[in-house]
């Protein structure tokens, strides 16, 4: 929602690419830690007053007092940004205190995105709460006051002044509103679709899809793939310190027929844990290990198991979604064929993702989304969110191929230390890979324009309504 106000100085394209917005370039030093971005001309804030360069500095001298920015852009409290100045009105100048590759991709993120400094200055305590007089940005769409009902809807109005133009030089955006509805239930929720109350519908769910695919006056919008989900492992669990055991996992698991059941369509396994698309997403690649029950079987006997193990398979259902439990049946029936004997548990999200963070699970699905489109961000939550010496799985080459990764300022040279970091985890299956996730949306057929992105961030600028 927020997409469609307040607009960041870079954006993602429908991938992971980082292209132009508010900055019509950027330019890094050589040793990667001064970023220079020119800013567009002509572009003002709802509120009338113009964006310059004054009023980027303004954004993130105040983000930086805040412990969220800080935690963005360097996890540990010390900002990475160290000076952010405006030589001129067009100018800013970042310094870091270390070259970071993703720095781009993360000023993309929303909570980067630039907010006039006087709906700020002239409503400090207000100008982000349903009661403001008017949160200013540069997007294609105003929030007024009045718009935001709680818990109920936020209703945006056109910006006649947005600086945007399309192909043929008209203004943007085409539609005068946007009413971002909140109905919390599925089934009202496809009913209002249906129905035509409702005209657009995001992140559904894979028995949500199934029901709208037969329908002819609606259309699903696939989203490129920006997760993956797998099979975490709890490598400080026995016997799942044992590489062979790990390996047999890989090995018992049909994962080809996993991700078709889940996803359907064409959807493939996944070769690795970073992203088609992305950075360092490596094409040699074809299959992260090929389902081989008579070497499994052989990798367990070595590992002292000829006759199997009992273990447990940690799930966290979603509310009316039955995947994961689908997945998590399927998963056990493979590795019974294997003589691995997996009893299914759930928990809820929050309590799944804590266990699985301190190693307390044997082996649990995980889903994992990019907010940055940047595989620093992913792999690092996957391979090293603790310390090499602390429990469970960790590598220190690895560990210090995503340090060299992060401080690279050479794109190239950066997609080569990914490439290695997962050929490394093919090797040691700290955990394993099942295929790459998206959500689609859904709209009705009268909806023209939307294109859906990899991250989500889709905005309404260019979106039409016919009959």
């Amino acid at each position: 929602m927020t997409r469609q106000v307040f607009e960041t100085l870079v954006e993602h394209d429908r991938g992971f690419a980082v292209v132009p917005r508010l900055a019509a370039g950027a330019e890094r030093s050589a040793d990667g830690r001064t970023w220079t971005l020119t800013l567009r001309e002509g572009i003002r804030f709802h509120d009338g007053t113009t964006l310059n360069a004054r009023a980027v500095v303004f954004n993130f001298e105040r983000g930086r007092e805040l412990e969220r920015y800080r935690e963005l852009l360097a996890p540990g409290g010390t900002s990475l940004i160290t000076a952010v100045a405006a030589p001129d009105e067009r100018t800013v100048v970042f310094t870091l205190r270390s070259a970071f590759g993703p720095f781009l991709a993360t000023l993309a993120l929303p909570s980067f995105a630039i907010v006039s400094p006087r709906s700020v200055t002239d409503d400090p305590e207000g100008w982000m709460l349903s009661g403001s007089r008017g949160a200013a940005g540069t997007g294609p769409f105003e929030a007024r006051p009045g718009g935001w009902q709680r818990g109920r809807q936020v209703s945006l109005e056109r910006s006649p002044g947005h600086w945007d133009r399309d192909a043929q030089g008209r203004g943007l955006p085409y539609l005068d509103r946007v009413t971002f509805r909140v109905v919390p239930e599925t089934a009202t929720r496809l009913a209002e679709l249906r129905g035509g109350t409702l005209d657009l519908l995001r992140e559904l769910t894979a028995p949500d899809a199934q029901a709208i695919a037969g329908n002819p006056n609606l259309a699903l919008l696939p989203r490129p793939p920006s997760g993956v989900l797998s099979l975490g492992i709890g490598s400080a669990v026995r016997p799942f310190d044992r590489v062979e055991v790990r390996r047999a996992l890989a090995l018992a698991i049909d994962r080809p027929a996993i991700a078709q059941s889940a996803q359907g369509g064409d959807t493939k396994a996944a070769s690795q844990f970073v992203v088609p698309g992305m950075l360092g997403y490596d094409e040699s690649v074809t299959d992260f290990q090929r389902p081989d029950e008579t070497i499994a079987r052989r990798l367990l006997s070595d590992a002292g198991y000829p006759r199997g193990f009992d273990t447990e398979l940690w799930f966290a259902p979603a509310d009316g979604d039955p995947e994961h439990r689908r997945i998590a049946e399927a998963i056990a029936a493979d590795l019974l064929r294997s003589g691995i004997r997996a009893q299914l548990r759930t928990t809820d999200p929050a309590t799944l993702a804590l266990d699985s963070q301190q190693h307390r699970l044997p082996l649990y699905l995980a889903e994992h989304r990019t907010r940055t489109g940047d595989p620093d961000e992913l792999l690092s939550s996957l391979f090293v969110a603790q310390p090499v010496e602390g429990p469970g799985w960790s590598n220190p080459q690895v560990t210090a191929l995503m340090r060299y990764a992060r401080a690279e300022p050479s794109e190239a040279k950066r997609a080569e230390l990914y490439k290695q970091i997962s050929k490394i985890v093919q090797v040691e299956v700290p955990r394993i890979p099942l295929f790459h996730s998206q959500r689609p949306l859904a709209v009705t057929k009268k909806v023209r324009g939307v294109v859906p992105r990899a991250l989500g961030l889709e905005s309404f600028a260019r979106v039409t309504l016919g009959r």
